[in-house]
């Protein structure tokens, strides 16, 4: 029962949208999925099949699709700087706590008091 039901949830997730989910998107949309994604895409047949039903001309929709794809690479880009500039800097300040700790254990460790950054002996 459990194989079955696993199957059948895969079968679904595998299946993705329906033509009419295509069949109702915008003509822009449609053209711009195709002439910017790769022919593998798990969406590439279902968005061929909708341009022809329509009888789309994907070609006026070109340069903005490209334009637009290029705009969306740069966002992400630049989000992917900024994320890793975040975790660099939280790497750092972990490293600064570390230290912290580090020097109050060997103040303790040597008899003395940890008050604020001094270590009173």
């Amino acid at each position: 029962m459990k194989r079955a039901f696993i199957s059948l949830s895969l079968a679904a997730l595998v299946s993705g949208c329906s033509q009419a989910t295509y069949d109702m998107q915008s003509d822009y949309k449609l053209c711009k999925h195709y002439l910017t994604k790769p022919s593998f895409n798990v969406h590439y047949k279902g968005v061929v099949q909708a341009i022809a039903k329509k009888g789309l001309d994907c070609d006026k929709y070109l340069d903005q699709a490209l334009a637009d794809k290029a705009a969306e690479e740069a966002a992400a880009a630049i989000a992917n700087r900024r994320n890793k500039q975040k975790s660099e800097i939280d790497d750092l300040r972990d490293e600064i706590d570390q230290m912290k700790i580090d020097q109050s254990f060997s103040c303790i460790a040597s008899g003395g008091v940890q008050v604020g950054n001094t270590c009173m002996k």
